[in-house]
């Protein structure tokens, strides 16, 4: 018999599976998850402690839909509707090698539309995570629109 090893990413995410996937995929987690769980109880208390601590975190993360949200915003004293309309989150990797995340997301404000990017790795010797973020419109004038808006 071999062995397998699993990252703690690797449970946790199937945890969020079993609570947030859909139809086979849920179940196939849950079946998982349980397995995991009954292995590491046969290996001892402080091996099923662990697991379960991780299947929690796992568990425990939210499903976050920004689709469809709406709320009225004030920056310098004036008052800016924001809407979004869709995003995304992947994983990338950057010309040296790093591991990124990267959100993407779609919104209006103002009933102009914007696209934006907002990329986090880690850095330095303390492997702090950083972003930045790029911003793009495409709706005829967002540009004059958000170069007037700047100046207020």
């Amino acid at each position: 018999m071999g062995r397998v090893s699993i990252l703690r990413e690797g449970l946790e995410r199937a945890a969020w599976l079993s609570v947030y996937g859909s139809g086979e995929q849920q179940r196939l987690a849950a079946e998982f998850v349980e397995y995991i769980l009954r292995r590491a109880e046969k290996a001892g208390k402080e091996v099923y402690e662990k697991a379960t601590r991780i299947v929690d975190e796992g568990k425990a993360r939210g499903s976050l839909t920004l689709k469809g949200f709406e709320k009225e915003v004030e920056v310098d004293g004036r008052r800016h509707k924001v809407k979004v309309i869709d995003g995304s989150a992947e994983f990338d990797k950057s010309q040296s090698g790093k591991k990124l995340l990267r959100l993407r997301i779609t919104a209006e404000v103002d009933r102009v539309r914007l696209e934006y990017t907002i990329t986090y790795s880690r850095y330095g010797a303390d492997n702090v995570a950083k972003g930045s973020a790029t911003a793009r419109a495409d709706a005829p004038g967002a540009e004059r629109r958000m170069q007037r808006g700047s100046q207020r």
